[in-house]
């Protein structure tokens, strides 16, 4: 179980959070070694950046191409939260150490900061996702709640159906919801060892 932060309407990962701390301070310890060197290293660490991101996206879109081969276009929506973070802490790594090599023409002093600021980030980054999974709540079982089915008659969501359960809570005046349903109603044809549950928020069967 995950832990998040809610700010407002926002529902914030704990694990994100960690990460935008771990970048944060490996800019800001690179930037300072960089100073202290007289060189500049923002371009390198910018683009370390932005190739580990980029890598992180695409190597979980390939590991998932199934599921964006009908929408190829939900590549670049990265509002499904699919990264995978070795693949990107990798290529950050890789493009940062040829990028600040003499053969490229980089300056000998560039490469200590830049190395600085990614074993920084690297660090805080595995710690902390470690503490937060080492402190994350133990799995729990689902609460005693009780709904009405189409049909009027009453569900216990908490008794035990002898197969995984996957519970969606759903409106009709929620986009995303509306365009989960084609996903779940597939799910629910192949999968008929898996108990799909989809609770309406306070709406009338109708």
């Amino acid at each position: 179980m995950d832990w998040s932060i809610a700010i407002g309407p926002l529902a914030l990962p704990v694990q994100l959070l960690v990460l935008f701390a771990a970048i944060g301070l490996g800019l800001w310890v690179g930037s300072r070694a960089a100073r202290r060197a007289g060189v500049s290293v923002e371009r390198e660490l910018h683009m370390a950046l932005f190739i580990g991101l980029l890598v992180a996206r695409l190597a979980f879109v390939l590991q998932f191409r199934a599921a964006y081969a009908d929408a190829p276009w939900r590549v670049i929506d990265i509002r499904d939260g699919g990264w995978s973070p070795w693949a990107g802490l990798a290529a950050a790594w890789f493009y940062a150490l040829v990028a600040t090599h003499p053969r490229f023409r980089a300056q000998p002093a560039q490469r200590r900061p830049v190395v600085l600021a990614l074993a920084v980030a690297s660090v805080l980054w595995v710690a902390g996702s470690a503490a937060v999974l080492l402190k994350s709540p133990a799995v729990q079982g689902l609460p005693a709640l009780q709904t009405l089915s189409m049909n009027g008659q009453r569900v216990n969501l908490a008794q035990p159906t002898g197969k995984p359960t996957v519970i969606n809570l759903w409106a009709t005046w929620c986009p995303p919801c509306q365009r989960e349903m084609p996903v779940f109603e597939r799910a629910q044809r192949q999968h008929p060892d898996v108990n799909f549950v989809l609770v309406n928020q306070g709406e009338s069967p109708e």
